[in-house]
């Protein structure tokens, strides 16, 4: 019998939610200083976000931040690996980011460190099928997401000193 597209999203929440992701539905939680990327697809098995690089889509905005913040469709949540695979076919992208929840090492002495690595914090943003990512990103410029923690929205980081 074939999974329902609800029965889907809702493992997928529990799988993102077990890796450390905070889930929120339909808009961008309110954020300063977190970087914001369009998912490709979302994983079930592995509770995973997947990411690929463009020039709209930096690498830096997933790895440099503190927290990063992933925008997915519902229709693009996949069960499993295999599956991404067979979806993206013979157009692998030059970059592909599987992301399974916050920066995580223990290579030093095995104490657990968060957030070493990349982002300490994952938030994902689903939203309903057919609503287009770049509805929610629309009217956010690159300032609001350079703003400092507590600042409110439409106020810009302060400029670098001068020499720093």
């Amino acid at each position: 019998m074939a999974e329902t597209a609800t029965s889907l999203v809702e493992r997928f929440v529990a799988s993102v939610e077990a890796n450390g992701f905070r889930v929120h539905r339909g808009a961008l939680p309110d954020i300063p200083g977190a970087g914001v990327s369009v998912a490709l697809y979302g994983l079930v098995d592995s509770g995973s976000v997947v990411l690929t690089s463009a020039p709209a889509e930096p690498r830096a905005n997933s790895l440099l931040p503190d927290v990063h913040v992933t925008v997915l469709a519902e229709d693009r949540i996949l069960l499993s690996l295999p599956d991404l695979f067979a979806a993206l076919g013979n157009t692998l992208p030059s970059s592909l980011a599987i992301v399974s929840g916050p920066s995580k090492s223990a290579d030093i002495e095995q104490l657990l460190a968060v957030g070493v690595h990349g982002p300490k914090e994952e938030h994902v943003v689903l939203l309903p099928p057919g609503r287009d990512p770049g509805d929610v990103l629309t009217g956010l410029t690159a300032d609001d997401f350079r703003r400092p923690v507590g600042a409110p929205a439409g106020s810009a980081a302060p400029a670098a000193a001068a020499g720093a």
